[in-house]
């Protein structure tokens, strides 16, 4: 069975990446497709240069075409935020979303997550990114965000089929 994820739609402040809108859209997201041939292996292989922090873009443009999106949050197996930064924060402050997230309480939190596609430590985060150790349902938020990697998967496989 598919889960259903629901997206937040944050106003675009909230993520300190290019926008990627308009007829390049999928090379602004994967990067440009580029051949390679590799050495003696006769003929090229196209690949996309995805950009190193790119993550949050590609989860972004993902779950915003995911078959299993829906548009009520209650019916949500997970509930993507989609703030995210490819650089150092400029404003910890300026970015904290916990306010903008409408359908989180106490009963939903363990199954909200974020993508953080830089390597979420020190200068890299602000505080609000990481979750409390003592936190009751930290384990709960871990397993979410590795049952995401895993829906990631199965999207890009839908993706690709499609092609």
């Amino acid at each position: 069975m598919m889960p259903k994820i629901f997206v937040y739609d944050l106003p675009s402040t909230f993520r300190q990446a290019p926008m990627c809108e308009g007829a390049d859209e999928e090379d602004c997201v994967f990067g440009k497709l580029i051949n390679v041939s590799l050495g003696a292996t006769p003929g090229n292989i196209t690949v996309r240069d995805v950009a190193q922090f790119a993550l949050g873009r590609i989860f972004h443009f993902l779950f915003k075409t995911y078959p299993g999106r829906v548009d009520d949050s209650q019916e949500a197996d997970l509930l993507f935020v989609d703030a995210f930064n490819e650089g150092f924060p400029d404003n910890c402050a300026a970015l904290d979303p916990i306010s903008e997230l409408s359908h989180l309480h106490r009963d939903n939190a363990y199954k909200h997550f974020l993508i953080n596609p830089r390597v979420a430590y020190g200068p890299d985060v602000c505080p609000w990114f990481n979750s409390k150790p003592t936190s009751p349902r930290s384990c709960s938020i871990l397993g979410s965000v590795l049952g995401s990697i895993s829906i990631l998967g199965s999207i890009l496989k839908i993706r690709l089929s499609q092609k």
